[in-house]
């Protein structure tokens, strides 16, 4: 049985909420300016991936696609009814210079320009609002609307299943050691391209998303650490409970491993037991040492006690969930390893000691693009890390999520401490 099929059963019960969530998706991807941020399309070429697997089907899918595009275009339609009003230029997300392409746009392609935009990032949330804007004649916006909804979700939907019929295919014919690296390949070609969509994009998503809150935003700036706390202790607390409920024994954990244990290979073995070793106790210990004294001299010191609170809090706390949980570790380890399983100690401290780095550098570094090199750089390093951890066989991916949610909340505690100790010193 292959990989992605043994993951079906653990798929199986969100299947209805699935479908609802193609409607979400493809409803905000089409809302008028919000839209800019919503990577639909991507979203529309999983679904398509997903459905030759069987966990959508296809025909339902594109049907919750189609009705989230039309009516996403109604509403935006509708907003546009209400006139210019809303756009001035100070404002981040209704500029009247978004207004001016849409008008520009409409005015060279007319009536089809519903349809044409829909396919053109930089408009297409833009068009059906500049459409109830010069009093469109609605029967014929509901004709282009529709046609551009449908062929948009068939064209994306389509494509994402003929890749995904081409995994099938390819998968009898590619040893699985030669799609681990292609899937790795693929994991640094998507980092990529992430990273250069960020660098491109990335303040002005930021700028969209906190001028979505008003007045309200310094309150939620102010708050918006604690969320995240609060977001990692509940998903720590999910993780666990299905673990302790499984018996230790989850689906996906079980499924993940037999993967990586038949594209198990001695050099890939020797490579990541380097990659584990950047998290290990030892040289976690001689890093925090470093990075202590180099805080010291550089006149920084103010992130030294944040940083031995991100460290100390999550290792205490990885070694409480380890006593209380008593999972055992895989039995197809390629390393000796001992002590309990859940959660990964490495994974743990790979975002506490990394994480924690990336915000120092993020604060003393001035240029966007360095910063955003900075931070992909720390992410790779602690996905890497916990990567290495599942294909040496040591841990279950669940031990790894886990750990990445300790060290998470510990490091979110760590800057919320550092914050408070800049606001009082």
């Amino acid at each position: 049985m292959s990989f992605v099929e043994s993951l079906l059963p653990a798929l199986e019960q969100l299947r209805f909420l699935g479908y609802g969530i193609i409607f979400a998706v493809a409803f905000v991807e089409a809302l008028a300016f919000v839209g800019l941020v919503v990577p639909g399309t991507i979203f529309m070429v999983l679904v398509g991936f997903l459905s030759v697997h069987g966990y959508f089907d296809p025909g339902t899918a594109l049907v919750f696609a189609i009705l989230g595009g039309i009516v996403g275009d109604m509403v935006s339609y509708n907003w546009g009814k209400r006139g210019e009003g809303f756009f001035v230029e100070s404002n981040r997300i209704f500029k009247t210079s978004y207004l001016q392409k849409g008008k520009d746009f409409f005015a060279s392609h007319g009536n089809k320009s519903v349809f044409f935009g829909r396919f053109l990032g930089p408009v297409r949330p833009v068009i059906p609002f500049v459409a109830g804007l010069v009093k469109m004649n609605y029967q014929r916006f509901l004709f282009w609307n529709v046609l551009g909804s449908v062929l948009w979700s068939a064209l994306y939907l389509l494509l994402g299943y003929i890749f995904g019929a081409t995994w099938v295919v390819a998968r009898f014919w590619l040893t699985r050691t030669v799609i681990l690296i292609g899937a790795l390949v693929g994991f640094f070609v998507i980092t990529y391209l992430l990273e250069w969509f960020i660098l491109k994009q990335g303040k002005q998503m930021a700028e969209i998303f906190w001028s979505l809150f008003g007045s309200g935003q310094d309150t939620v700036k102010r708050w918006f650490i604690f969320f995240l706390m609060a977001g990692m202790g509940i998903a720590i607390i999910i993780v666990s409970g299905l673990v302790i409920a499984s018996g230790g024994n989850l689906a996906l954990d079980l499924s993940l491993g037999e993967l990586l244990v038949s594209a198990r290979e001695p050099g890939f073995v020797r490579a990541f037991s380097i990659v584990s070793f950047f998290a290990s106790t030892l040289f976690v210990i001689g890093a925090l040492c470093v990075i202590c004294f180099w805080l010291w001299r550089a006149r920084m010191r103010k992130y030294i006690v944040p940083l031995l609170v991100s460290l100390a809090g999550s290792t205490l706390m990885t070694f409480i969930l380890k006593f209380a949980i008593h999972r055992s570790r895989p039995d197809f380890g390629a390393v000796s390893t001992f002590f309990f399983s859940y959660p990964s100690g490495h994974a743990t401290a790979a975002v506490a000691l990394y994480g924690f780095l990336v915000y120092i550098l993020w604060h003393k570094i001035q240029s966007w693009q360095h910063r955003i090199h900075v931070l992909f750089l720390g992410g790779g390093v602690v996905a890497f890390i916990g990567f290495s951890r599942l294909y040496l066989g040591v841990h279950w991916l669940s031990d790894v999520v886990a750990g990445y949610l300790v060290g998470a909340l510990w490091l979110f505690i760590s800057i919320k401490l550092c914050q408070v100790l800049n606001r009082y010193k």
